[in-house]
């Protein structure tokens, strides 16, 4: 693609590019380091699940003093009623294990590596969504520091109109309406470049939030025209909706097995110890026990909780296949609707570039009429408003072609993070 280098760039002493300003974002942006945090809290939950993976060992001690006012014996409620008075000493070892569960521990491990994939893909869809917000900010400033720049220079020309043609007025070869066209023209001008720096300052603010970098008295790095290569389609918002759908399948799949029983192991070892006194309580503790069984438990009915909550997540996975569908035939039209502004802009751009370029051969056959006499200073200065105005119209036209075709990538599913 051809294009005329004749572009006025202001001088700063740092030009900060927009990959810059992502990567101080991707750093810096609050709601990123929340979605980290939940990515590091889903890893988390992982390694708590797996533990239960692990037996379960524990020590049980006590000791105690019974006295009886009664020589009589018996059980109320399981309760023991002692008919003597002593010290007793014991301590238990015990051991569990869970041998099989038809799956569930493994479901529930599968549903946590899905709440990592989604909290990782929601932190690369904030990613993108900050991206998006970044662009827009980033070609306003762009767009609006390069509108004062010209604005100035066709200001500082108005100027030196005006005062030609006040000369004329004053000579009555002017009417004053004119004259007065002349000052109206240069005091928008100047109301114009306000307004810029207002909104500016409002941009500046935005993108603080988002990067923490300041950038008053900064230029920005104009962005560079990207090659439109072969769609790759990878749509992070439909990724993050599909874990959804994952992770309600196995929750659906776990609520089924939910009917089908529990068997562990168990092990117990006891010592005891029985004397009249603390001391030879303790000393006569000797081993007492030991039992191993196995434990086989199911759940015959909990109040219909298990159906009833089988049917709120088939509910909830309806509602994100459906989520899912509707979103990926809006990526679809957007990207449809962003590939039509692109084609438009592209045509949009050549006719500004060459309407630019015979503006700079009128310019340029105007300084020549004027250097031999043959036009005055007015048409002159004329020609190079004339020209800083196309100049203007060329670099907003590609300027948006340079954004679109940007944001059709960031849409597409350009890689944007990354994670250990």
């Amino acid at each position: 693609m051809k294009l005329l280098c004749i572009l006025i760039i202001p001088i700063f002493t740092y030009a900060i590019s927009f990959e810059e300003l992502k990567d101080s974002m991707i750093e810096n942006s609050i709601e990123i380091k929340s979605k980290k945090n939940d990515f590091d809290i889903a890893k988390q939950e992982l390694k708590l699940t797996k533990s239960n993976n692990f037996p379960i060992f524990s020590l049980n001690s006590n000791i105690e003093n019974s006295k009886s006012f009664s020589s009589k014996t018996g059980n109320i409620n399981n309760q023991s009623i002692s008919s003597s008075s002593n010290y007793n000493a014991y301590s238990s070892l015990s051991l569990e294990q869970n041998l099989i569960d038809f799956g569930k521990q493994n479901n529930k491990e599968e549903i946590n590596k899905e709440e990592i994939e989604y909290s990782k893909n929601l932190i690369c869809l904030q990613v993108k969504e900050n991206t998006l917000k970044l662009l827009d900010l980033y070609n306003s400033i762009i767009e609006k520091q390069f509108e004062n720049e010209l604005f100035k220079k066709i200001i500082l020309l108005n100027e030196d109109l005006y005062i030609l043609k006040n000369k004329l007025y004053i000579s009555d070869n002017l009417n004053k309406n004119e004259l007065l066209e002349q000052d109206i023209k240069n005091q928008s001008l100047k109301t114009n470049v306000l307004k810029n720096n207002i909104e500016l300052s409002s941009y500046f603010k935005n993108i603080y939030s988002l990067t923490g970098i300041n950038l008053y008295d900064q230029y920005l790095e104009p962005i560079s025209l990207l090659e439109r290569g072969q769609k790759d389609m990878n749509f992070i918002d439909l990724e993050v909706i599909q874990n959804n759908i994952n992770r309600k399948r196995k929750e659906i799949s776990l609520l089924d097995k939910e009917y089908l029983p529990d068997i562990s192991l168990y092990s117990k070892y006891d010592i005891y110890g029985y004397e009249s006194d603390f001391n030879s309580a303790i000393d006569s503790m000797e081993p007492n026990s030991f039992r191993i069984g196995l434990i086989m438990k199911i759940e015959l009915f909990n109040g219909f909780k298990t159906s009833l909550k089988k049917e709120k997540t088939l509910i909830e996975l309806n509602k994100y296949v459906k989520e899912k569908d509707f979103k990926e035939k809006e990526l679809l039209f957007e990207l449809k609707n962003i590939d039509f502004e692109i084609s438009l802009q592209e045509e949009l751009y050549l006719k500004e570039q060459k309407i630019l370029e015979h503006s700079f051969d009128l310019k340029r056959n105007k300084k020549r009429l004027f250097d031999i006499g043959e036009i005055s200073k007015i048409e002159l200065l004329e020609s190079e408003i004339f020209f800083l105005e196309k100049e203007l119209s060329y670099r907003k036209s590609f300027d948006k072609l340079k954004y679109l075709v940007l944001k059709e990538k960031i849409i597409l599913g350009e890689p944007l993070c990354n994670h250990s």
